[in-house]
């Protein structure tokens, strides 16, 4: 789910469900007396095929009722197009609905606002500083918060080796003493004024399109950190 989100493309069966209407469409389109026309009458007349039973199951669930009760009295190139525009839409409905309620996804809803292509995917050169963003951002990453989640740790025990407080992504932009070095050089280089009374919060403007780069190479840095930390903590 994340994943498709960020790169802002929709999952292949929309594509499969778009093609299989485009194709009834074409048969209903065909001439008269085509065998393509007189096969898809006599199916239709059948009443029991399955295949043109999923179409209008299909049509009745995107809100196209209308279209399968009057087949023969719409614009064929509109209604391909209101059929992947629907498509789409109800997929985007579904994708904000489950990142608001699937617990993992806190941070990730936090993070996106529509359903796009994000900006660092291609802005981002430096494709190490990409690939860690991308992970933290969709909390496909080995911060306590999902390890401890994969190991069965509660959550209030999922802690930061050197804070002593929960390791979240919010932790990791804000508040890990580890990386207080690295936040104050970010914020120096970035000279604004978007943090709120309670301090500077990196976790403010990590939704903002024009810092994703820096951000990208913060969250980078971070994690090189803290695996040579952790290396040197363990030994």
């Amino acid at each position: 789910l994340p994943t498709l989100g960020e790169l802002g493309r929709f999952p292949i069966s929309l594509k499969i469900i778009t093609q299989i209407i485009t194709f009834w469409i074409h048969m209903i389109d065909s001439k008269r007396n085509s065998y393509l026309k007189l096969c898809y009458d006599y199916l239709y007349h059948k009443g029991n095929d399955r295949w043109i039973n999923s179409v209008k199951i299909v049509l009745q669930e995107i809100g196209l009722r209308h279209v399968w009760n009057n087949q023969f009295t719409f614009s064929v190139s509109r209604l391909k197009h209101t059929v992947q525009e629907k498509l789409e839409h109800l997929y985007t409905k579904f994708w904000k609905k489950q990142k608001g309620e699937i617990s993992r996804l806190r941070f990730y809803d936090s993070v996106t606002e529509s359903y796009r292509e994000e900006p660092y995917l291609t802005l981002c050169k430096n494709k190490n500083h990409r690939e860690i963003f991308s992970k933290f951002r969709t909390s496909s990453h080995n911060l306590m918060i999902e390890k401890g989640r994969h190991r069965n740790v509660l959550r209030k025990d999922r802690k930061c080796t050197y804070c002593h407080e929960i390791e979240d992504e919010v932790h990791l932009l804000d508040k890990c003493i580890i990386y207080n070095e690295l936040r104050c050089n970010l914020i120096s280089d970035l000279n604004i004024n978007e943090f709120n009374k309670d301090g500077i919060k990196l976790s403010n403007i990590i939704c903002k399109d024009e810092y994703q780069v820096c951000l990208a190479k913060y969250v980078h840095d971070c994690f090189m950190k803290r695996n040579n930390t952790c290396t040197s903590f363990n030994t």
